[in-house]
C-alpha cells in the first residue's frame, strides 16, 4: 500500500555551506523528539549521520575562522551582483527594437559568455577573472555607451580592486581551495547519508502506515522548504542567470533527488 505522505525533495549539492549545515543540523535536533519508531528506522545510519554533521561543523568553523572575512564576503557579492545586473541589461537588450542597441547587446553578450564560470570559482580565481573581463570591456566601450552601462561597469571595477588590495595573495587562494574540497568531500557523505536516512523513512511509512510519521515530516518539510527558497535567493543575485528559473517552488525539482 503506498502513501501520499513525502519528504520533500532538495538539490542539497545547491545549498550555500551555512544553509546546509543549518538544515543538517536542523534535521539532528529533530531526532531528539520523535518517536521511537522513527529511531529505530533510520538507525542503520542515524550515527553515522550525527558524526558527518560534526565533521561539517568543524569544517565550516574552519573557513569561519580562515581570514574570509564579514566583508571579504558581502564585497564578493557586491561585484557578483554588478556583474549580474551588466548581464541582464545586456540580455534584456537583446530583444531591442533599435539596431544599434541590439547589435551592441550581441556584442557584449559574447563577451560575457566567455567568463561564465565566474560565479563557479573561488573568490581569489573571480577576481582575475573580472580582471580580464574588464580588459575586454574596454575593448567594447562603443557597446558599453550604446546600453548606458558606464556606472555599473565602473563600480564592478572599483569593487575588484577594493577586494584585491584586501587579500591579492596566492596563498590565500591555495589555502581556500584547500578548505574547500575538504567540505565539498564532508558534504558528499553526508548528502549520501541523508538520502538513504529519507529513503528508509518513505520505506516504513509505506509498510508501518504515516501515523507516526506526520508530526516529523511535516516539521522537515518546512525547513526543507525554507532551504530551497535560499536556492532561489542565490540562483537570483549572485549568478549570472536572470532570476529565478522554474517558477514555483514545488516544481524546484523532481521526486528522489535527496529525498522523495
Amino acid at each position: 500500500m503506498s502513501t501520499q505522505l513525502k519528504i520533500h525533495s532538495i538539490m542539497l549539492y545547491k545549498l550555500r555551506n551555512e544553509a546546509h549545515f543549518g538544515l543538517m543540523r536542523f534535521i539532528v535536533d529533530l531526532f531528539g523528539s520523535v518517536p521511537e519508531i522513527i529511531l529505530t528506522t533510520v538507525a542503520p545510519v542515524l550515527q553515522a549521520f550525527q558524526a558527518g554533521v560534526e565533521e561539517e561543523d568543524r569544517a565550516l568553523e574552519l573557513i569561519r575562522s580562515s581570514g574570509y572575512t564579514p566583508q571579504l564576503v558581502v564585497l564578493d557579492r557586491f561585484r557578483l551582483g554588478l556583474h549580474n545586473a551588466v548581464r541582464t541589461v545586456v540580455n534584456a537588450f537583446l530583444h531591442s527594437p533599435v539596431t544599434q542597441a541590439l547589435n551592441a547587446a550581441t556584442e557584449l553578450k559574447t563577451v560575457l559568455d566567455r567568463y561564465a564560470s565566474l560565479v563557479k570559482v573561488t573568490r581569489y580565481e573571480r577576481t582575475q577573472l573580472i580582471f580580464n573581463l574588464l580588459q575586454d570591456l574596454k575593448i567594447a566601450q562603443t557597446d558599453l555607451n550604446q546600453l548606458a552601462l558606464n556606472f555599473l561597469v565602473s563600480q564592478l571595477k572599483v569593487s575588484n580592486n577594493r577586494f584585491y588590495e584586501i587579500t591579492g595573495q596566492r596563498a590565500d587562494e591555495e589555502a581556500e581551495k584547500a578548505l574547500m574540497a575538504k567540505m565539498a568531500t564532508v558534504r558528499a557523505q553526508l548528502d549520501a547519508l541523508y538520502s538513504q536516512m529519507t529513503a528508509l523513512i518513505q520505506a516504513a511509512m509505506i509498510i508501518n502506515g504515516t501515523a507516526d510519521f506526520e508530526h516529523f515530516v511535516a516539521r522537515l518539510n518546512v525547513r526543507i522548504d525554507e532551504a530551497r527558497r535560499t536556492i532561489h535567493r542565490a540562483k537570483s543575485s549572485d549568478t549570472g542567470n536572470d532570476g529565478i528559473d522554474g517558477g514555483d517552488l514545488t516544481e524546484e525539482e523532481p521526486d528522489g533527488e535527496n529525498g522523495e
